[in-house]
């Protein structure tokens, strides 16, 4: 039976180390992913285009008169693990409610009467706008 030298048991455990210093870097990586998760609200009035941005850190629902301030559509978000969908519209047909969730970054929501659109991002920096005309 062979032995393991002192120094292959060091580099051994350097590897180890690295290994798992991956591994715990990679798993709190995915969770600051959901974290930062963000939806970009635009709604498009006659005046012009207005562009929301929206956290989705935690799980709440939100009119989007509360985040415009200002008179909108009568529509209600949910926002879930980082995902958005439109639970309450005042538009006929309701086709943004039947969307469902808009999921992983690039997915979209599109209320046509209302002319609203719902883009998912993958990340939320305090530095961009919060609105723009």
């Amino acid at each position: 039976m062979k032995l393991i030298k002192p120094k292959e048991a060091i580099a051994l455990l350097i590897v180890l180390a690295v290994l798992l210093t991956l591994i715990f870097i990679q798993k709190n990586s995915a969770a600051a992913s959901v974290i930062d998760t963000a939806a970009e609200i635009t709604v498009t009035a006659a005046e012009g285009k207005q562009v929301y941005r929206v956290r989705l850190n935690e799980n709440r629902r939100f009119s989007l008169e509360s985040v415009t301030s200002a008179e909108a559509p009568d529509m209600e978000f949910e926002a879930v693990n980082g995902d958005i969908r439109v639970i309450k519209s005042d538009c006929p047909g309701e086709d943004c409610v039947h969307q469902g969730f808009a999921s992983k970054n690039g997915g979209v929501i599109i209320c046509v009467p209302n002319r609203v659109t719902v883009n998912l991002l993958d990340h939320y920096m305090e530095n961009e706008y919060d609105a723009s005309l």
